[in-house]
């Protein structure tokens, strides 16, 4: 906490009532404490002479062990007065120098007045803080670390959404005209130059996408850098020069937009995520503006008429997230716009004047109520990224006389490097049909085009585009994403970057995919391949494992003629002669909702398939007896995760053949894995984690096979009543691994005397 809370105000009842409630607060002011009237106040002590070089050294690496360089280390983590955060900033700007003058400069400069802490109070903090800042050195980096001030406190800042920004900005391109690989491509090694400064810090969110966030005292730091008249530092000018000032108001819980004073003379203007804020002013005064960020506010649902004539100069606008239903005339005075980012508002069209936005590089629209593109965005001839969602349930594509996509827009945009098109739901049939083989003549003809993500509602019309389509022949197309059938609006989503090099297929209800020579040839060019509720030969391997070679991730989800995934007794001598291994860069296997599923894999193995797999999940196959064919496993030597869950009538892991000689047999060649005859273990030298869960009938992992685990593998184990019940005779103790933790539920009529020997017994399966 920075200040006082009302704590009644935001529902927390007053201690005056007896509620006998006890309520934790942190703050780094004792001013706070005083103003909340505190009842006790713990101070938390700076770190130890000690720990405070341990944290250092953990930070910097080995260099520090240097005879030349200890010294001064020592000297350095003495003027970081014991503050993690301090230790961690300046140990991040110093990581793997080991140049000596690099290490006397910066005690140099650190003793200095304007870097000097005297104590630990906030503004004494802020001015150690500031020198990593000051030693980004270029104008660029700088720029590029101050703009994520932008956002929310403590928020995860999707790091391509950000590197976009960056982009429109003009950060990254140096005034050269770059593709928009190379600029993303410079956009992610600043984020690794700043994360290694310790100023920003890697994550991802809960869909698993790229994330950086900024520690909330660094944040403060920016903002203070920023928004000069807020400071209170002496020797803390503002890098107005090179940074600009800022208005931040994000997620603040304002209903009021800042006066129209406050927005005259900034340059970047963050409003977003304020659930209340309902309205804009009139015609703020904002000749300076260069970025404005309005995302996430559901009420607002109005731009005046006139609020965009004095901002001439914006370079990145977003909107998106919004209740927007109309963009105002005065739009076409945003003549520097290079961003619009406009996903998932109220939007049902965009005005003609979108035209007049001639320098714009990146349209993103729709997901919302997108009816159609006026055809004025042919205009936008330096147009590098398009992304447009039409969310049309049924009608015609033509609306109110006009095409959803006009016939020849595309190939106007001779600069396009990105385009993504989609419409999300059933409904518009052989009109939408016509409008994908339209978009993808056009394709053709934009010679800049690397990525390509679009919907194709019927089959006919994706071989035919993949048969006939010169960027797919010539494999100019450096990233794809194509996706055949309808599909609701939580399907298919876009990200505004994929891997470069990824191509994702994926096929949803409503195909059917049978195992024709067009099917085939399409399968070879994927490296993820997505089957979502499609009709589907028995057995996937029946579309030729020679044609899964490049594929990646394979992700199976409700096809419910699926029984096998691979038949290695249909491998025949032709195959093993030309190509010998099955999947042999397969890292991700994810079978989901499949009825029908008897088994993963039938047969034999040749040698090195799958032995790039690290993941596998199976969740809800009610007809699967095991997970894998003794076979199977003893091909897994890079497994590292092995997820199993509702499956009803799993009984063991590994299938044990019956006889012996049959399962020798089944070895075809030699096994990357081991096999330890003696102990008869089959071990699994990278697996990390194994869960099961929900498996009523699970007894065992193998009746004559067990599994030897690293000593670092987490294992979970809930609702799997017959594991418990039948013991743990398939847990054996070789001495090696006393550091494994398992976790484990169980109900009440387990016998207790178990829960004993599980925590007790040092673990291998």
């Amino acid at each position: 906490m920075w200040d006082n809370v009302d704590l009644e105000g935001v529902g927390i009842p007053s201690q005056s009532r007896g509620t006998g409630s006890k309520i934790v607060l942190t703050t780094r002011s004792f001013n706070v404490c005083n103003k909340m009237e505190t009842d006790e106040e713990i101070k938390v002590d700076v770190l130890l002479k000690k720990e405070a070089w341990e944290l250092f050294r953990e930070v910097v690496s080995q260099v520090v062990d240097a005879p030349e360089i200890q010294g001064i280390a020592k000297q350095i983590v003495e003027k970081c007065r014991g503050l993690p955060l301090t230790i961690k900033v300046i140990g991040g700007f110093l990581r793997k120098k080991k140049d000596v003058h690099v290490w006397k400069n910066a005690l140099y400069e650190m003793s200095s007045a304007k870097y000097e802490i005297i104590d630990d109070k906030e503004d004494s903090v802020f001015k150690i803080l500031k020198f990593s800042y000051d030693q980004l050195k270029t104008k660029r980096k700088k720029n590029c670390f101050l703009y994520c001030a932008l956002f929310p406190e403590d928020s995860m800042i999707k790091i391509e959404e950000l590197i976009y920004y960056w982009v429109g900005e003009g950060f990254i391109s140096d005034g050269v005209v770059q593709s928009l690989d190379d600029a993303i491509n410079r956009g992610y090694t600043i984020v690794d130059e700043l994360c290694n400064a310790s100023l920003l810090e890697f994550t991802k969110d809960r869909h698993g996408d790229k994330c950086v966030k900024v520690h909330d005292v660094i944040r403060d730091l920016a903002l203070r850098i920023t928004s000069p008249a807020t400071s209170t530092l002496d020797n803390f000018p503002s890098d107005e020069g090179e940074s600009g000032i800022f208005l931040v108001r994000a997620r603040v819980e304002m209903e009021d937009p800042p006066c129209v004073e406050e927005w005259k003379q900034k340059h970047r203007i963050s409003l977003m995520e304020n659930g209340n804020l309902y309205y804009l002013p009139d015609r703020p005064q904002c000749d300076s503006l260069l970025t404005l960020l309005l995302q996430k506010n559901s009420k607002l649902e109005r731009i005046p008429e006139s609020f965009f004539e004095h901002m001439h100069n914006l370079r990145v606008l977003d909107i998106s997230k919004t209740g927007i239903d109309d963009l105002p005339p005065s739009i076409s005075c945003l003549v520097n716009l290079r961003g619009l980012y406009a996903m998932y508002t109220g939007l049902r069209k965009c005005p003609s004047q979108i035209g007049c936005l001639r320098s714009l590089e990146v349209l993103h629209l729709g997901g919302g109520e997108m009816e159609y593109l006026p055809t004025e965005v042919g205009q936008l001839t330096r147009l590098r990224s398009l992304i447009v969602i039409f969310s049309r349930y049924g009608g015609s594509v033509v609306v109110e006389g006009k095409r959803m996509i006009p016939r020849g827009m595309l190939s106007r945009l001779s600069l396009l490097e990105d385009l993504r098109v989609d419409n999300v739901g059933p409904g518009l049939d052989e009109d939408w049909v016509e409008i994908g083989e339209s978009i993808a003549e056009e394709v053709d003809s934009l010679n800049k085009l690397t990525r390509l993500e679009m919907n194709f509602p019927k089959l006919d019309s994706y071989l035919k585009f993949v048969q006939e389509s010169f960027a797919v022949k010539t494999q100019r197309l450096k990233t794809s994403h194509l996706s055949i059938g309808y599909h609701v609006k939580d399907q298919m989503s876009f990200s505004p970057l994929v891997d470069v090099g990824e191509h994702r297929l994926r096929f949803l209800d409503s195909i059917e995919l049978l195992p024709n020579d067009d099917i085939r040839v399409t399968v070879s060019r994927a490296t993820k391949l997505f089957l979502e509720g499609c009709t589907t030969p028995r057995k996937l391997s029946d579309l030729g494992m020679e044609n899964f070679k490049g594929i990646k991730e394979i992700y199976i989800k409700g096809c419910e003629r699926v029984e096998s995934v691979i038949d290695g007794n249909d491998l025949n001598d032709s195959f093993m002669a030309t190509h010998c291994q099955v999947l042999p860069n397969l890292q991700t296997l994810d079978l989901s909702n499949l009825d029908n599923l008897r088994s993963i894999w039938e047969g034999a193995a040749p040698p090195q398939s799958l032995n790039q797999l690290t993941s596998i999940h199976v969740y809800c196959c009610d007809n699967l007896p095991f997970i894998f064919s003794r076979c199977m496993i003893l091909h897994l030597p890079n497994l590292q995760t092995l997820h199993v869950s509702n499956c009803l009538r799993v009984e063991e892991i590994v299938k044990e053949e019956e006889e012996e000689g049959e399962e020798k047999n089944e070895m075809v060649g030699s096994s990357s894995n081991q096999v330890d005859d003696h102990h008869d273990f089959v071990h699994l030298p990278c697996l990390s984690k194994l869960s099961l869960v929900c498996l009523p009938k699970l007894r065992r992992v193998c009746k004559r096979v067990r599994l030897a685990l690293p000593p670092s593998v987490q294992i979970f184990i809930s609702s799997c009543p017959e594991v418990i019940k039948q013991g743990f005779e398939w847990w054996e103790d070789d001495g090696s691994n006393s550091s494994n933790i398992l976790h484990m539920e169980w109900d009440s009529t387990v016998v207790t005397g178990w829960r004993e020997k599980i925590v007790k017994r040092k673990k291998m399966i």
